[in-house]
């Protein structure tokens, strides 16, 4: 195998990539050594996934219709003795990249498996329960719950561009910045479409209405009423045209 792998590489910097060949000497902490004899540790290599350990979850139906739900570490990381093709990067100064390893199997290890009745799942309402923002000393203290937190919510959800921050879930905040320079006709009720959207998508709320806009120059402002599980908010938006 490891004369195929030399072969490769021989076959690609023909073709003018840089590559070379070396032997993982080491597992922990990673350490290959090149036909040259230099020997790189991980802070030199970048790892593509064939070579990386990766966990999988997912679930399966068993014998009598009942779900399992299973979570699997796939380990496909380097092991000594193995061969490893590199790309030299960086202007072969000092990062290579591992983008192909001799061919294995991965190695799975059951992690948790979890038997579950589907039928029986019931759907959980987001809790209240939360710290208090206080908005115009820009702090948080105490806590705050049910009508109020609700409030909060609401605030918080409409000051949110969607899909921005990596930390919130896709279906949290709204989708607001690209109404700027779009015709009052389209924006009233794509944001009237998009407030309504953002807020159902937590399950306290139970409907958005009483909608009513007011149109100034250079922005539109959207006035409503949340319904919620708890009681009614108030709230507004305004976004710039």
């Amino acid at each position: 195998m490891l004369e195929i792998i030399k072969q490769l590489a021989l076959d690609a910097a023909e073709k003018g990539a840089d590559f070379c060949v070396g032997t993982v000497t080491k597992a922990a902490p990673l350490t290959i050594r090149l036909e040259e004899g230099l020997e790189l540790t991980e802070a030199f290599l970048v790892l593509t996934e064939d070579v990386l350990q990766a966990e999988e979850t997912g679930s399966i139906q068993i014998e009598g219709g009942s779900w399992r739900a299973y979570r699997l570490k796939r380990s496909r990381a380097l092991q000594a003795g193995e061969a490893v093709a590199l790309l030299r990067a960086d202007g072969g100064q000092q990062i290579f990249g591992a983008w192909e390893s001799t061919k294995r199997k991965d190695r799975m290890t059951p992690i948790q498996e979890t038997e579950i009745d589907m039928e029986k799942l019931e759907k959980r309402t987001m809790p209240s329960l939360t710290w208090r923002i206080n908005e115009e000393k820009a702090e948080v203290r105490g806590e705050t719950d049910e009508l109020d937190a609700m409030r909060q919510a609401v605030s918080k959800i409409l000051q949110t561009e969607r899909y921005r921050y990596a930390v919130y879930d896709w279906n949290y905040g709204v989708e607001l910045e690209d109404l700027y320079g779009k015709n009052v006709s389209y924006v009233i009720p794509e944001l009237k479409r998009r407030i309504e959207d953002a807020l159902l998508a937590d399950d306290r709320v139970t409907v958005v209405t009483d909608f009513s806009f007011r149109e100034e120059k250079g922005s539109v402002t959207a006035a409503f009423t949340v319904y919620t599980i708890f009681g009614e908010v108030t709230a507004e938006r305004t976004v710039d045209i």
